[in-house]
């Protein structure tokens, strides 16, 4: 009968294209090609309330409209867009610029009674009680809030958006 040779990739290979020794793709760690999530807001450069800039831009070099330096073309779209919702709403109005994103205060008060208070500041959101050691998914969400719950139904860590 016939023989086949098995082919694998070295340790070099499995690196540079992401694959296992057979070939099959792996997941890489990101990490490192990109920002950490608040790193754009918590830069201080442009307004809190604007967001994270746009991550895809164009590789030409620009001044930005109101004085907030240099930058691609796509980002000088991005805050002059910015800053006409600001124009539009009033000086400090963005979206989401009087909008809680966490809450404190709730701390320690009953889990129903903080899921109603927050239902209240932001009916945009969606708001759910989880136990402590309840398991749940991992990612980030703008239309969400998790409110912690001990055993005893009171409110065991700040609740926050995402």
């Amino acid at each position: 009968m016939g023989s086949y040779d098995a082919l694998f990739y070295t340790e070099e290979q499995q690196r540079r294209l992401g694959v296992d020794e057979s070939g099959a793709k792996v997941a890489r760690d990101r990490s490192k090609f990109f920002a950490p999530e608040a790193a754009p807001a918590a830069s201080g450069r442009f307004p809190e309330h604007w967001g994270r800039p746009p991550l895809k831009q164009t590789r030409d070099l620009r001044p930005l409209p109101g004085g907030y330096g240099m930058g691609s073309g796509t980002l000088a779209k991005w805050v002059a867009e910015k800053m006409a919702v600001d124009a539009a709403g009033g000086a400090g109005s963005g979206a989401g610029a009087s909008a809680a994103r966490s809450w404190p205060d709730l701390v320690g008060s009953s889990g129903e009674a903080a899921a109603a208070a927050i239902r209240a500041a932001r009916p945009d959101l969606s708001v759910s009680l989880v136990g402590v050691d309840d398991m749940m998914t991992m990612d980030f969400r703008e239309d969400r809030v998790r409110i912690r719950v001990k055993e005893d139904g009171t409110v065991d860590s700040v609740p926050q958006v995402g």
